[in-house]
């Protein structure tokens, strides 16, 4: 049943992929005949190139999808970079025409959108390689060439049971696994005292803020919307895993009734344990280490989870109100502060 599942979601999603660049070729006819009208443009031998690269492209990963050949999907994901630096490249004459020769502007501003309209697709064929090898049993995990050992689980019993047996670094968890859902299991890993500081990426294709929202407040890490690319997703693996892991420096930090002791990567509020996970953690430490100092969301964004990786803003949001329960047990006084329109604080008219 994973195998199926596994080729029926990749059918959609690269139907979807097929969907987009039919789009972007309607656009691409539109221009085109809009350019019939108007003087032609120097710099056109760039947009051709391009153009012959991405339909190369295009039509050998789609050959690869009806072969189930995944060396050649590999070669095709291999030229995503040589699609971005002839556009970059085309892009800059078309600007530079532009600048010298006022005649050239509307041309050229059509010229411009038919580039990215074709570079696009060439992204759209890209995705189509990563979901093509991501369909085909028996070829290595993506994690496995960064130099990740991976663990596969086919459906959300499966992973369960798979976490019970070994507690990994890290989990990437689907949203609509089958059996259970992926947001049941995060929720039962959050419940698990064993697993309930893994840090967890959820994958999925919903893209609305409240789903996001719903994920995160489940008790996901970080949230990555389908189709992404897999640079982006090792990215984020690696953002989260520098986070989730133990701080090195010994000693411990206190603020009125809250200790944190940094080797043992424990926090305790007037003597009594308080359960964190990776991301509360930091930003719990980063609040500690700058007590009555307002900081924005782009700030902790920047401090917690690091100027390498995109999270939107709101994401803070979620995880203050997760530092904030896990601390106030529903007794305790709220010692977060929020300040609006600026962000937020650990209170120091508070503590002890």
């Amino acid at each position: 049943m994973a195998a199926d599942l596994r080729q029926i979601v990749g059918a959609l999603n690269i139907s979807g992929e097929i969907e987009r660049v039919g789009d972007y070729a309607a656009n691409l006819a539109k221009r085109s005949l809009v350019l019939n009208h108007l003087p032609v443009a120097a710099q056109i031998g760039g947009i051709l190139r391009l153009g012959e690269l991405v339909q190369s492209l295009l039509k050998d990963i789609l050959d690869a999808y009806v072969d189930r050949d995944v060396e050649k999907a590999i070669r095709v994901w291999s030229r995503d970079e040589e699609v971005d630096e002839l556009y970059t490249v085309v892009f800059r004459d078309l600007i530079e025409q532009m600048t010298e020769d006022s005649g050239t502007i509307t041309a050229s501003t059509h010229l411009l959108f038919i580039a990215k309209n074709i570079e696009r697709i060439g992204d759209h064929a890209t995705n189509i390689a990563e979901t093509l090898h991501f369909q085909i049993p028996g070829t290595q995990p993506k994690g496995e060439k960064e130099g990740y050992r991976v663990v596969e689980a086919g459906d959300g019993e499966e992973a369960l049971t798979v976490l019970a047996e070994r507690k990994p670094d890290l989990v990437l968890l689907d949203w609509m696994l089958p059996s259970l859902s992926g947001i049941e299991v995060c929720r039962q890993i959050r419940r698990k005292p064993a697993t309930r500081d893994l840090p967890v990426i959820m994958l999925t294709a919903r893209g609305e803020e409240g789903d996001k929202i719903r994920g995160l407040n489940t008790g996901a890490d970080d949230y990555l919307t389908k189709p992404f690319s897999l640079p982006e997703l090792m990215a984020r693996v690696r953002a989260l895993l520098r986070r989730a892991q133990p701080v090195q420096q010994k000693g411990q930090l206190n603020w009125g009734d809250i200790t944190m002791d940094l080797a043992a990567h424990r926090v305790a509020r007037g003597g009594k344990a308080i359960h964190l996970g990776p991301t509360e953690f930091r930003l719990l430490q980063f609040f500690m280490q700058h007590p009555g100092t307002v900081f924005s969301r782009e700030e902790l964004l920047d401090a917690v989870w690091g100027p390498d990786i995109y999270v939107e803003p709101r994401t803070v949001d979620v995880h203050i109100r997760r530092l904030r329960k896990a601390l106030n047990c529903d007794t305790e006084t709220d010692i977060i502060r929020t300040v609006r329109a600026a962000g937020y604080a650990l209170d120091a008219e508070d503590a002890a």
